[in-house]
C-alpha cells in the first residue's frame, strides 16, 4: 500500500516499518498457535474440537 502526497517519506518509512512489526508479530502469535494445536492433536484432540 502506497502513501502518497499528504504523507512526508518519514511517515512513510514509519508505517512500514510498524507493518512489519505487526506482521511479525502475528507471524509468531500463529506460529505459536500452529505448535500448540499440534501438540495437543498429538495428545488425542485438537484445540477447537471436542475430545474423541
Amino acid at each position: 500500500m502506497a502513501y502518497t502526497g499528504s504523507m512526508d517519506q518519514g511517515t512513510n518509512i514509519a508505517l512500514a516499518d510498524a507493518g512489519k512489526i505487526i506482521g511479525g508479530l502475528v507471524a509468531v502469535l500463529g506460529g505459536v498457535a500452529a505448535v500448540a494445536n499440534f501438540a495437543a492433536l498429538l495428545g488425542g484432540g485438537t484445540l477447537s474440537a471436542s475430545p474423541k
